[in-house]
């Protein structure tokens, strides 16, 4: 349609397009990073451009650009203190249900959930600092999860707290996707986000692993009662 010849790669965070010369010329690539989400209302205006100007064919492709540009202009669809609430009930609606957690274990899960989500909120698209920051809040909630799992009485689970707290980092989608795209026999793009989704859940969790060891040396007296209590 715009007779030109272009061959699009799409990476984790990164979408890699190059450009092919007929005439022998040498390809150009270009690569484009950035942060990984989806938003379904963009998606949809998106599709409904591309529709007008592909196959209608109602619209230029400079009127088509232009509105493509009017849509990541766009401000998002919900504030920060609604994502942050979506957080919270995450955290605290699959403590019960997916870990068989108590209510005050879904209470503490959806604060830890909505500490994860603010830090994402606060990276802004810097793949670095997210990138970072989630497995330091990850270690925190391990830490935090464990330390109130030492109170008398047992009243906070450590699996339900810790495994709810995180689950909004949890590469689940990214599975999806990757295994979407081996299905439709795109194996490049397929197989890097399998692979980066095992390298991730390998990192996650080590991070709580080292959140709950860390407990265990701040609170040695508890490691020798739960070993006790485990015989």
């Amino acid at each position: 349609f715009f007779q030109m010849s272009a061959q699009f790669v799409l990476l984790n965070t990164v979408i890699m397009v190059i450009f092919k010369h007929e005439d022998g010329e040498p390809s150009h690539a270009h690569f484009i990073q950035r942060p990984q989400g989806l938003s379904l209302a963009q998606l949809r205006e998106t599709h409904a451009v591309y529709t007008q100007v592909v196959e209608e064919q109602v619209l230029t492709a400079q009127e088509g650009t232009e509105k493509l540009e009017l849509i990541l202009q766009h401000p998002q669809s919900f504030g920060y203190i609604w994502k942050l609430s979506f957080a919270f009930l995450a955290g605290a609606a699959i403590a019960p249900m997916g870990f068989s957690g108590s209510i005050a274990d879904g209470l503490t899960a959806g604060a830890m959930s909505c500490a994860v989500q603010a830090v994402q909120l606060l990276g802004d698209g810097d793949l670095l600092f997210v990138g970072v920051m989630e497995m330091v809040v990850a270690i925190l909630v391990s830490f935090t999860a464990r330390v109130m799992n030492s109170v008398n009485g047992h009243i906070f689970c450590y699996s339900a707290i810790s495994s709810s707290g995180v689950v909004l980092i949890l590469p689940g989608f990214l599975v999806l996707q990757g295994s979407l795209e081996l299905a439709s026999k795109n194996y490049i793009t397929g197989s890097t986000k399998i692979v980066y989704a095992i390298v991730y859940s390998l990192i996650l969790g080590f991070s709580l692993t080292l959140g709950s060891d860390l407990a265990f040396l701040a609170l040695p007296g508890f490691r020798a009662q739960r070993d006790a209590m485990a015989d």
